[in-house]
């Protein structure tokens, strides 16, 4: 074959490939094709947050009189819109006169939370729209004998009783026992004397 035979057949080549590319180009500019597109769907992510609140109204400082009932209310308040908690209260009592000359009860609803002495909790659910309380003495007293003597009260020396208040989210925690492990190092935590 030629020098020339052999350009006239790349020529030819070249041009019968430009063609049908160009054909190629027209058909599929008609074919028509199935096509389909959904709506976006947005994924929208909220914070969440524990929130509770330690108050008493009956003030922090009392007088001891044999017979007289000191009312006294701390009181622990899930506020609205808090996930589901563990919310615990430890009691400890500083100084407190042993014996009968001051006793008081842990309110209903509170549980010892085992292996402790003076840690109680309960199970707090998510209320949306409404705070939650919970008062932690038993009917809002300590009951003081009326048997004290002047010798009981010269051996009683500033007696304290200090609540504090921890809550911590209720989600990856099955028993409170390990949730209080946890809340005790630093979940929200107050404290009222």
């Amino acid at each position: 074959m030629t020098k020339k035979t052999r350009a006239k057949m790349r020529r030819a080549l070249f041009t019968m490939s430009l063609v049908l590319v160009m054909m190629m180009v027209a058909v599929g500019g008609t074919i028509a094709w199935l096509t389909d597109t959904t709506d976006s769907l947005e994924n929208v992510f909220t914070t969440t947050e524990i929130d509770i609140d330690l108050t008493e109204t009956t003030g922090t400082s009392y007088a001891i009189v044999p017979g007289v009932d000191i009312t006294k209310d701390p009181k622990v308040t899930v506020n609205a819109d808090s996930e589901a908690a563990w919310v615990f209260v430890k009691v400890e009592e500083v100084n407190f006169p042993e014996g009968e000359i001051m006793t008081y009860e842990i309110a209903d609803g509170w549980a010892l939370v085992d292996g402790e002495t003076n840690v109680y909790y309960r199970a707090v659910a998510k209320n949306e729209t409404d705070n939650q309380d919970f008062y932690v003495i038993k009917g809002n007293v300590i009951v003081v004998s009326d048997e004290i003597t002047n010798a009981d009260m010269d051996e009683i020396t500033t007696p304290k009783l200090i609540v504090t208040a921890y809550a911590i989210q209720q989600a990856q925690f099955e028993t409170a026992e390990d949730a209080w492990a946890e809340a005790e190092t630093g979940a929200v935590k107050y404290v009222k004397p």
